[in-house]
């Protein structure tokens, strides 16, 4: 099995299909929430909710902690960075100094 953070999208929706199956005593709740850590393509998510569905979930809910940003998918531009404070110049004082 090829790490999943080394696959693009096709390779890691066939890497994870059919690798996740229900296996409780009784059948899962009618509605769930599934939790990842890092969300890449979704394949993770899906494969474990079409198990779900299997086994008689009627609907649910996905929830993600952070987003992966892989090479194939466009990725937001940068922050145009601040420009850099003026330089302070010492300015003489109009008064006589004592």
């Amino acid at each position: 099995m090829m790490p999943l953070a080394l696959n693009h999208t096709p390779a890691r929706t066939a890497n994870v299909a059919g690798a996740f199956v229900w296996v409780g005593p009784t059948p899962p709740p009618p509605r769930i929430i599934l939790i990842d850590d890092v969300l890449t393509t979704g394949a993770t998510l899906a494969a474990c909710a079409a198990a779900l569905r299997t086994a008689g979930t009627h609907s649910g809910s996905a929830l993600a902690l952070a987003r992966s940003m892989i090479d194939d998918a466009p990725r937001p531009e940068p922050h145009p960075q601040p420009a850099p404070p003026a330089p302070i110049r010492a300015v003489p004082s109009p008064w006589p100094a004592r």
